[in-house]
């Protein structure tokens, strides 16, 4: 499996941003419905949350946007992509190619994603997908994921902790016997820094285990940087 760090001009939330430039926004999922509706569920943080908010209303890629929690100093949103963000959006490429994004952040200044790939084909193709619909694909590190430091089926000492605890805690039974909050008490984080950690151990767990991964030696490396990719050796 190859790990990606990237760039990546969409204008997805562009306007909002824009109008907001002190507020990052962080992406915890992407999911499609039947019906091709493109969701995303973010964490808006910084400076200029009030004008975030109402910058949603007048942003063409937004069809609409919902308050799912709020602090002080953040809101979480479950915001549908409207057909000219879906447009913008990578979502249904990622999943042709059987990427997996990892992280994705985004402020005034454009998107950067980690992502994952089988191998390095699906790296080029999507580059190319991406440049076809007219999106600017910068591509700053690429390099083999190493399970250095990790346990049975690549899991992390902290992931396999959260995920025996969610296990024991009843957080996968239906219904729920306990919270991410309830969770995060019992780490002493946050109900969403357990999310992100479940969520990553899950995807480890299954990858190593229900999912055809990469053949290559994971402890081995591969970088290339900016000047490669737009050399086009990357591809």
């Amino acid at each position: 499996m190859l790990i990606a760090e990237l760039t990546l001009s969409t204008s997805i939330l562009e306007t909002t941003l824009t109008s907001a430039p002190g507020v990052t926004v962080a992406l915890d999922q992407q999911y499609a419905r039947e019906c091709g509706t493109v969701l995303l569920q973010v964490r808006a943080t910084g400076d200029g949350l009030a004008t975030f908010h109402a910058a949603l209303d007048d942003d063409p890629t937004v069809a609409d946007a919902d308050v799912l929690d709020e602090a002080d100093d953040w809101r979480q949103y479950r915001i549908t992509l409207s057909p000219e963000g879906a447009d913008a959006s990578t979502y249904y490429i990622r999943t042709e190619l059987d990427a997996v994004m990892l992280a994705a952040e985004a402020n005034a200044d454009g998107w950067s994603l980690r992502m994952q790939f089988p191998n390095r084909a699906s790296v080029s193709a999507y580059r190319q997908r991406c440049i076809d619909t007219g999106l600017s694909f910068r591509l700053h590190r690429l390099y083999r994921a190493s399970t250095r430091g990790q346990g049975q089926y690549g899991l992390t000492d902290a992931q396999r902790d959260v995920l025996t605890e969610a296990v024991d805690a009843g957080y996968f039974e239906v219904p729920r016997r306990c919270s991410l909050a309830d969770l995060g008490d019992e780490f002493d984080v946050s109900g969403q820094a357990v999310s992100e950690r479940l969520r990553r151990g899950l995807q480890t767990l299954l990858q190593n285990t229900v999912s055809d991964g990469d053949s290559a030696n994971p402890s081995s490396t591969d970088r290339t940087t900016d000047r490669e990719t737009r050399d086009g050796t990357a591809d």
